[in-house]
């Protein structure tokens, strides 16, 4: 039986891919198959009765190891051949790892749904996720993770070198493709690559930084212009005399770079150092042998005016930047802020700025030093012409 590996997108634009059959529903339809089962079949076995455990009818392949890529994946697949009806309510996970009868080397975490939504067929079906394991080599495995909404694992690939991070779902080539960043973390930063997979899962392109730098772990963005948007980061010296340290002190500048797909060109570098002063910042002065962070760049997007809106963590501010000219346009939250926030919209060290149109912007207000009691999902209504920002909606966590 050959294995058959399920589209990204299904009829309604949605991320697809066959559902696991539970355990208790497998001995009955074990029987029925037991005859027609090739050797090329196997069933999964998750431990403890974790989540996404035993399926019929499930074909597992190996995908092709990519020759002499630094930090790729060494991809290996769990996927269904034949979509078996999924249960209607999520089996707890009481072991730390799945394993499976015929891929012993795959041990992926068990996930745990603790409580469904009214539909479980609710979208986007499918949640991303991009495990890591503080220690790379024990169990249960990082790696690059696809699974239902009731946590059932659809497809999973180990890496064995780097750390992944931001597994997501984006379009390249006009195509539904998977992407990821994969590397070490280097100072609360990456430094390694962004890799773009297709349709099979395979990876096809890897996006590296350009001038000497590495491609960072926090965000990348592929546009429609046939570009990507990356972080990277640059080790230097500035003077930090303001905050009582060296006047040639270690300090980490956040690189914004726009990179051509086809020739790897980079189109634009933006620099914070070049357009925001250490003043700005919140971070307290690094100890001694330390590099200063002080502004700590986590994202950046398109607006839909073509600019970029850019996320400074450290400075608690977000940016909307010239793209021709790397000029800040205004600034959002933080000491200089060009607009008045409600104080329910006030944010603090944020992360995934998202620009919605011309009017709303989407965050997660990361709190954090004692500002507030929690974080919280933001989506922000943002006057221009005013210079207002209020809350439209928070998202808190109900457990606190």
């Amino acid at each position: 039986m050959t294995a058959t590996r399920p589209p990204l997108e299904d009829e309604d634009g949605q991320v697809t891919a066959g559902p696991f059959v539970h355990e208790d529903e497998v001995e009955e339809e074990l029987r029925r198959r037991a005859r027609k089962l090739s050797r090329r079949q196997f069933l999964p076995r998750a431990a403890a009765a974790a989540a996404g455990a035993v399926a019929a009818g499930v074909v597992g392949y190996e995908l092709p190891h990519r020759k002499a890529a630094r930090h790729s994946a060494a991809p290996a697949a769990v996927k269904t051949s034949s979509p078996a009806p999924a249960a209607e309510t999520a089996t707890p996970a009481t072991g730390r790892v799945q394993t499976f009868l015929t891929r012993p080397d795959l041990k992926p975490p068990a996930v745990r749904v603790t409580q469904l939504g009214s539909a479980p067929e609710s979208t986007p079906r499918f949640i991303l996720l991009s495990p890591i394991n503080v220690v790379p080599d024990s169990d249960p495995q990082q790696g690059l993770m696809l699974l239902d909404r009731q946590g059932r694992l659809v497809w999973f690939s180990p890496t064995s070198t780097g750390s992944p991070f931001n597994l997501a779902v984006q379009s390249y080539a006009g195509k539904p493709a998977l992407t990821w960043w994969q590397g070490t973390v280097v100072n609360a930063h990456g430094e390694g690559l962004a890799e773009i997979g297709d349709d099979s899962f395979h990876s096809v392109k890897e996006i590296r930084a350009g001038h000497g730098l590495q491609t960072d772990l926090h965000d990348f963005q592929l546009t429609a212009g046939g570009t990507a948007l990356i972080t990277a980061y640059e080790t230097t010296t500035a003077d930090l005399t303001s905050i009582g340290k060296s006047s040639k002190g270690q300090v980490f500048v956040g690189h914004v770079q726009e990179i051509d797909l086809k020739t790897g060109r980079v189109l634009l570098d933006w620099r914070s150092l070049d357009h925001v002063g250490i003043e700005e910042s919140f971070q307290p002065a690094p100890l001694p042998g330390q590099g200063y962070d002080y502004f700590h760049l986590n994202s950046v997007a398109e607006t839909d005016d073509g600019q970029l809106l850019i996320s400074g963590r450290n400075t608690s501010t977000v940016y909307k930047v010239d793209r021709s000219t790397g000029q800040i346009l205004w600034r959002l939250g933080g000491k200089h802020s060009d607009f008045s926030l409600s104080s329910t919209a006030r944010f603090w060290w944020q992360h995934d700025a998202r620009p919605h149109g011309s009017s709303a912007i989407t965050l997660l207000d990361n709190a954090g030093a004692a500002k507030e009691k929690q974080s919280r999902g933001l989506v922000l209504s943002v006057d221009s012409a005013a210079k207002r920002v209020e809350l439209t909606r928070a998202f808190v966590h109900p457990a606190g």
